[in-house]
């Protein structure tokens, strides 16, 4: 039987593996760069995958802990294509750093960033309470939730 964090580290890598592929499409010939969909969900899906990365990397986190630090690490990566130096420009000129900083600062992006965060965090809060009957706050012990429901409205 597989520990339950690595469980759960292989659902979040099939799904991050979804979301990659959709975010690769979403950069390609396929969908007009003009339309809504080629505007913004690109940077809709690099941000839930920035945040499944933070759940990933720490299973026992509570949802809200790891959208935090996805925000945070988000904002600190669109906030960095303020900064034009010759070194990161040319950095930026390669597909996949480009694919995975950017290059230039919109404030739209940082909306996309938590909108995307946001439904990654509230998705995974609604299907995983539904699975185990608790909050998300994983026992490193258990790997089960920790918080029964009756006391969610207590915390919130």
């Amino acid at each position: 039987m597989l520990h339950p964090h690595r469980r759960y580290r292989l659902a979040i890598t099939g799904i991050a593996g979804g979301v990659i592929v959709l975010g690769l499409l979403s950069r390609s010939s396929l969908i007009s760069p003009a339309s809504f969909v080629g505007r913004y969900s690109g940077d809709a899906l690099w941000a839930l995958l920035v945040y499944l990365m933070f759940r990933w990397l720490f299973p026992a986190h509570s949802v809200i802990r790891s959208a935090v630090y996805a925000s945070v690490f988000a904002l600190a990566v669109e906030t960095s294509q303020l900064v034009h130096a010759p070194w990161i420009d040319a950095l930026r000129s390669i597909r996949l750093v480009h694919l995975l900083l950017g290059s230039g600062f919109v404030w739209s992006d940082l909306l996309c960033y938590a909108i995307a965060i946001a439904i990654g965090a509230c998705l995974e809060w609604t299907f995983g309470r539904r699975k185990t009957g608790s909050f998300l706050h994983t026992s490193t012990e258990t790997g089960a939730c920790a918080v029964p429901l009756s006391d969610v409205s207590q915390r919130v």
